[in-house]
């Protein structure tokens, strides 16, 4: 039996821990949801249902969110949002919109319309139109 005195040892090293740095030039700022002219989506009872049956992270409420507020929001908010929203209070949010609406593929487009309880036929224009008369001053049927 060897005594541990005579054993070669090596040096430790100490251990650099890794930090991550968040950036915090990219910071989320709290949407604000301003009162449109119109009736607020969630009071309107066939676009409640319809908002009920679908899912947060479906491409179709995205993409009205997306048209409605600029940004796509995320799963926790986007129905809560879209309930919320009766028109735009400036011009140009309406312009931004539409352009939002026009960029979409003809199934999301028809989605959106079913969503927004609003006649499926037509071309892609036209559904386009019908959505992009949408958003602004949302009444009850």
């Amino acid at each position: 039996v060897r005594a541990m005195s005579q054993r070669p040892t090596r040096e430790r090293k100490a251990v650099e821990r890794l930090t991550t740095v968040e950036p915090s030039s990219k910071e989320e700022e709290e949407l604000v949801i301003k009162d449109g002219p119109g009736t607020k989506l969630g009071e309107i009872g066939n676009v409640e249902f319809k908002l009920q049956k679908s899912l947060a992270t479906s491409e179709e409420l995205r993409a009205l969110h997306r048209a409605c507020y600029g940004r796509p929001g995320n799963k926790n908010t986007v129905k809560k949002n879209l309930r919320k929203f009766s028109g735009f209070s400036e011009e140009d949010q309406a312009v931004k919109a539409k352009g939002v609406i026009e960029r979409l593929n003809v199934k999301v487009a028809k989605k959106l319309l079913e969503v927004c309880d609003l006649p499926l036929t037509g071309t892609k224009q036209e559904c386009s139109d019908r959505l992009g008369g949408l958003p602004p001053e949302p009444t009850r049927p």
